[in-house]
């Protein structure tokens, strides 16, 4: 009898233990879920409704004019739908994640598998990049882009990812390499296969965990960047602009936050937060696994 009250005490406090976890995962889930509800509600809100108070936290005057001016360019701070912005922000973002995960790679598995003099000296003054504040290489790159006539194009958003993809990610992918077992290269080489084909049909494969998520990361990075265009394309035409910086300016110019401009701002926030939050959604178990193998070695 006392082994069965005690079965029956401890089942109930696991169960408690159990009710108490799940609250404290929808309440921090609804911290976190609640800034996007807001925005998401206020774009489909009318003006007269998004600025009321008390605020108005469930919608009930419904209306999707906001995305309409959004992928029609009724909106009158631009001439050129929204639409047009993203095509010219995916044309970088596609680039970017093909070619950093690459390149980045690449280098890395030259760092992690290749036996050469200077590797490990070669790899610290690479590591040490990263103590290098952007703003110190600002007007060098500016300078560079202007002599090549490079300016107010994608290319100075686009050039740099076929040279290496960042200090960070190099070492990254690097750690990553280091924990796949040496003897698939072992049994790779002495079956012939060169240090390229080892990297192709071994290395990459194995890797996919890491470059998911500096896919990601790199997506994230370029999908919501207006620096880099208002620095390099200050003065390209409006149909060039990317998303971000169109985002930019149309809010930068506005005098002073209007009732429409508190939907228009909710609806373009809106539509730049869903591609990250669906890859998220995605590949967050690769993502995870990326980082922690990568911690593994090293």
């Amino acid at each position: 009898m006392a082994k069965s009250d005690l079965a029956n005490k401890t089942a109930r406090i696991r169960t408690v233990k159990n009710i108490l976890r799940w609250c404290f995962y929808v309440v921090v889930a609804v911290f976190f879920f609640f800034p996007f509800y807001y925005m998401l509600t206020r774009s489909i809100m009318t003006a007269r409704q998004s600025a009321e108070r008390p605020i108005v936290l469930i919608p009930t005057d419904i209306t999707f004019g906001m995305w309409r001016s959004i992928f029609s360019g009724e909106d009158s701070g631009n001439s050129l739908p929204y639409i047009k912005f993203l095509f010219n922000t995916m044309k970088i973002v596609v680039f970017n994640i093909i070619f950093i995960p690459l390149s980045a790679s690449f280098v890395a598995f030259g760092f992690a598998k290749c036996k050469f003099v200077g590797k490990n000296v070669l790899f610290a003054i690479m590591l040490s990049t990263i103590l290098l504040p952007a703003t110190i290489v600002q007007v060098p790159l500016y300078v560079l882009y202007g002599d090549l006539h490079l300016l107010n194009t994608y290319w100075p958003l686009m050039l740099p990812c076929v040279f290496g993809g960042g200090a960070m990610r190099i070492f990254l992918i690097r750690q990553f390499m280091l924990g796949i077992p040496k003897e698939l290269d072992e049994a790779a080489e002495i079956d012939g296969a060169g240090y390229f084909r080892r990297y192709l049909q071994i290395t990459l494969p194995n890797c996919f965990a890491v470059l998911i998520f500096i896919i990601v990361e790199v997506f994230v990075s370029n999908w919501g960047d207006y620096y880099g265009p208002m620095i390099y394309m200050s003065i390209a035409k409006e149909e060039k602009y990317t998303l971000a910086y169109a985002v930019f300016l149309r809010f930068q110019n506005s005098n002073g936050i209007h009732a429409e401009d508190v939907g228009m701002r909710a609806a373009v926030g809106t539509l730049m937060s869903f591609p990250p939050l669906i890859l998220f959604f995605c590949f967050q178990r690769n993502m995870i696994e990326g980082v922690v193998m990568s911690g593994i070695k090293g």
